[in-house]
């Protein structure tokens, strides 16, 4: 007979979509990074802007998985 624990529904901590969420944000700040630099002088404000979206998205990201695994000291 199986044992009880196989009953419970297993979960990913919130720790883990946090994780999944920040790494999403940098590496499209990373792309919106590069397409700022290759950005061609009539493009490179619109290009800023959306840089600036992004590393937003990725400060946030980077707080919410900070509140839920804070640093651990060395």
């Amino acid at each position: 007979m199986p044992s009880p624990i196989w009953r419970l529904r297993w979960r990913r901590p919130p720790v883990d979509d946090a994780y999944t969420a920040w790494l999403d944000a940098h590496s499209r700040c990373s792309a919106a990074l590069a397409a700022w630099r290759d950005a061609s002088p009539k493009g490179r404000r619109a290009a800023y802007r959306a840089y600036m979206v992004e590393l937003e998205r990725e400060e946030l990201a980077a707080a919410e998985l900070e509140r839920l695994q804070p640093p651990v000291a060395a």
